[in-house]
């Protein structure tokens, strides 16, 4: 077995030796605070409590997993395998200026330094196609012909500069000549070309070339460097800075990019013309991904398989061990007895106490809980309209009753019925609770306590509904008395001369606004019950006969 990260061994022997120091630190501790503080006799009895040798054991076990976490992070190799990979994509061409004009900074920190991070970018990007590197001035040579190997890719890439070549010109015909010429036409792939340059073109017909690109079907990707602004060219000896490029004249020389003749050379060759920004690599990559992708050889790879996953098992399965190994007698059956469901302890337990205490927003929100976890649940359904009823939601109250008067249990539903009417009460919707309690009455039999508390709540609700109608009518009343003192008033003012009608009519309006309206007191609506009740015996003895009458007479409410 082969250990890779050997550098960091020095580094995770520390660590471990560290953490075991600590370890066994805190263990001895431990045992030297109980013999200080506590008598020899109560420490024999706190470890009868303790199963023998189970905390050198669990200490072993701390210390394992540390270690095989340690020997994981090494990144341990076995045996040696082989794997043949298919290669497919595509076949690209980097052509790079590296004329003196690619030296301007212009674009920082210049246009061929910006030209290289973009490559770098595309070349990290597009793994798994072939690509070859070109570098031109007045000559044109082949750095790099087709490969897959990145790293080698970013390397020769790292390489370039405008020391490369000694003719300086610009001549952009013979490095796509030389491009061409590094594409294989027995492999039947897609190829592109990437073109960095600054647009300056002072040598060559490039007619030539761009004919040979368009027969052979290959793509041409144009990258500007630099900007239209430009900037002075430097000058460099060994490294160092000299001055600036000048004519004959003494004038410094300024290159500018020519981005017109960049964008007529891409339609030409029916390419594409991209601004050497930080965003082209993006860009030039999706171009490029849409390309069809064509098998062009296998390559086979030998590798040492990866052992590191039977260390982190060791290391899981010790750590499981040490926090599940009880230490005190007894503590593993009761681990196992947590585990059985706690029924009746959790929130249905919990609402049903906060509702007995009068709690009605705490018991809202618990069966709120239990019909979330449960929607079917129709007892926490009832429970919450009820829960609703107390804390005179009555509107949603309502809602939830009447879904549950259709209820497959029929205890459910009858008893949803009874709640519904108690809440068409709540609303004063008498009559609607009044065909309710009705309804309960006509079906449920007469000894039953729903039919009982159904006829209480029925006489309740008439003698509400009669001392409703009175209210209304005295309200009437007094609304009547006050147009016809309205009414005597305005007459007084047109009988001026009549004193006597005058005195007789005042009299009489006196004598009305001194009449007073007898309110309806608690013995009244014992009375109007008495009423209502025996009105209900005899509409209850002709429907139920005689036997029901007797029950009824029997059982005075």
């Amino acid at each position: 077995m082969i250990f890779v990260n050997v550098q960091q061994l020095p580094l995770i022997i520390s660590i471990f030796c560290i953490l075991s120091g600590l370890i066994i630190f805190i263990y001895i501790r431990r045992n030297i605070v109980l013999k200080k503080f506590l008598p020899p006799i109560l420490i024999q009895k706190i470890n009868k409590n303790f199963i023998p040798l189970i905390r050198p054991l669990k200490l072993m076990l701390l210390l394992t997993t540390t270690s095989m976490i340690g020997l994981s992070l090494l990144d341990p190799r076995g045996n040696s395998l082989t794997s043949n990979i298919q290669l497919e994509g595509i076949d690209i061409m980097m052509v790079f200026d590296v004329s003196r004009s690619m030296d301007v900074q212009d674009v920082t920190p210049s246009r061929l330094s910006a030209a290289k991070k973009i490559a770098e970018q595309i070349s990290d990007l597009l793994v798994g196609n072939r690509i070859g590197l070109v570098a031109f001035a007045a000559d044109a040579f082949r750095m790099l012909p087709l490969t897959t190997d990145v790293d080698s890719i970013i390397l020769f890439i790292q390489e370039l500069s405008s020391n490369l070549i000694t003719s300086q010109s610009t001549d952009i015909n013979k490095a796509l000549a030389e491009a061409l010429k590094g594409f294989s036409d027995d492999v039947l792939t897609h190829k592109a070309i990437l073109l960095f340059t600054d647009g300056e073109n002072l040598d060559g017909n490039i007619k030539h070339s761009i004919n040979q690109i368009k027969e052979k079907g290959i793509s041409l990707f144009i990258i500007g460097m630099g900007t239209p602004e430009g900037g002075t060219v430097p000058l460099y000896n060994n490294g160092q800075y000299i001055g600036n490029f000048k004519t004959l004249t003494g004038t410094e020389i300024i290159s500018k990019l020519d981005t017109q003749y960049l964008n007529n050379l891409a339609s030409q060759s029916q390419g594409y013309y991209f601004s050497g920004g930080s965003s082209a690599a993006i860009e030039i990559v999706s171009k490029l991904d849409a390309l069809e992708k064509t098998p062009f050889g296998s390559n086979t790879q030998s590798f040492l398989e990866p052992k590191f996953r039977i260390f982190i098992l060791i290391a899981l399965l010790s750590l499981l061990l040490f926090l599940f190994l009880p230490e005190r007698k007894f503590l593993l059956p009761l681990i196992l007895l947590c585990q059985l469901p706690a029924y009746g302890l959790g929130t249905e337990r919990q609402a049903y106490e906060a509702y007995n205490k009068g709690e009605y927003s705490t018991a809202l929100r618990y069966y709120q809980r239990l019909l979330s976890k449960n929607p079917k649940n129709d007892k926490a359904k009832f429970a919450e309209s009820a829960t609703l009823y107390r804390l005179e939601r009555n509107d949603r109250a309502i809602a939830g009753f009447t879904a549950l008067t259709n209820n497959k249990n029929e205890k459910i539903a009858k008893k949803a019925l009874f709640n519904l009417g108690n809440s068409k009460v709540a609303v004063q919707e008498f009559d609607d609770a009044l065909d309710i309690f009705k309804n309960l009455l006509k079906t449920e039999p007469i000894k039953s306590k729903l039919y009982q508390k159904a006829l209480t709540n029925y006489l309740y609700v008439q003698a509400l509904k009669q001392q409703q109608m009175q209210n209304n009518q005295q309200k009437n009343e007094n609304n009547e008395e006050k147009n016809n003192q309205k009414n005597e008033s305005s007459e007084q003012k047109n009988q001026e001369n009549n004193i006597e009608n005058t005195k007789e009519s005042s009299d009489n309006s006196d004598s009305e606004q001194k009449t007073p309206v007898k309110p309806v007191s608690p013995k009244d609506i014992d009375n109007l019950l008495g009423i209502a009740r025996e009105e209900e015996k005899q509409n209850l003895s002709r429907q139920y006969g005689k036997q029901n009458n007797n029950i009824i007479n029997q059982n005075k409410y």
